[in-house]
């Protein structure tokens, strides 16, 4: 749905592990405000509304992983805004990303951020505002809020018991769950996301496109070209979607996808659904 979740951008469990201290007691410490209810939300001065929101959306898709897949998991939400982020991580402002367990989600207050910046100047001359009736200001809330659902898709992808011998699968596997969760309750979003996706992919001009990149850099490609990879994920994961829909979630489960020793598990995807080799030669995600 927008430019990094893709997403994206995302980041991710992985990411938590380079810290020792709970993010959630980091959280805490700052003495913010919070708001308690079947999920704590703690936020910076002035964002009780974007926090509300915020927590609206992420129970909703909640409350989805849990009737389709059969899974529960117990998480609190942050809405930061820079000075409170800052404080508890150096993953740069405006990349939400989860950690834990103990597991919370943190979003950024505000657009005016290095990604919104980003996802600003790609759509600027789109008229996406008069195509979807929406400011522009507004998609890049929109987009950048939507991301937390990619978060949960780490919580929920490892809770459904996949498992993922390489960043680049974890990731998809994160956007797919969050695809399937907007397609069914929100395809409005579901297309402005993955219409972002696609002008990313168009304005972005990425020095790294392998997979092999991404797997030794990760966020160190930089935020631009993370949104790239992530963008990429996307638009393979709604096609995917369209094919196959949650059932292929159910098809991840039966494989093993460190069996693959070439192409980043690739082949594997590929017996499932195929297009998947294609669509990374595409990319350039391979050669």
């Amino acid at each position: 749905m927008y430019k990094i979740s893709f997403i994206p951008i995302i980041i991710l469990l992985c990411c938590s592990r380079i810290f020792s201290q709970s993010n959630l007691e980091k959280v805490k410490s700052l003495r913010i405000n919070q708001s308690e209810d079947t999920i704590t939300v703690y936020y910076s001065n002035g964002y009780y509304l974007r926090a509300v929101q915020t927590k609206n959306l992420l129970k909703k898709s909640s409350d989805y992983f849990e009737n389709k897949f059969g899974v529960k998991e117990t998480f609190s939400i942050a809405v930061l805004d820079s000075g409170d982020w800052n404080k508890i991580t150096e993953i740069p402002y405006g990349l939400p990303f989860v950690s834990g367990p103990p597991y919370i989600v943190c979003i950024p207050a505000s657009s005016d951020n290095e990604l919104g910046k980003i996802i600003k100047e790609s759509i600027s001359g789109y008229n996406l505002n008069e195509r979807y009736s929406i400011e522009n200001d507004e998609i890049i809330n929109l987009f950048i809020s939507l991301i937390g659902f990619h978060e949960l898709g780490h919580i929920y992808s490892k809770a459904y018991g996949l498992k993922f011998p390489n960043k680049w699968t974890f990731e998809f596997a994160a956007t797919y769950f969050a695809y399937r969760f907007l397609f069914d309750d929100n395809p409005s979003d579901c297309q402005i996301w993955e219409k972002v996706a696609e002008i990313l992919i168009e304005e972005i001009k990425p020095i790294h496109t392998s997979l092999s990149d991404f797997e030794k850099l990760y966020v160190r490609v930089g935020v631009e070209n993370y949104a790239w990879y992530q963008a990429v994920f996307l638009l393979r994961a709604a096609e995917v979607n369209a094919e196959n829909g949650h059932e292929f979630i159910k098809e991840l489960l039966k494989v093993n996808l460190t069996n693959s020793s070439n192409y980043y598990s690739l082949d594997i995807l590929e017996k499932i659904n195929p297009g998947f080799l294609a669509w990374a030669q595409m990319f350039k995600l391979i050669e």
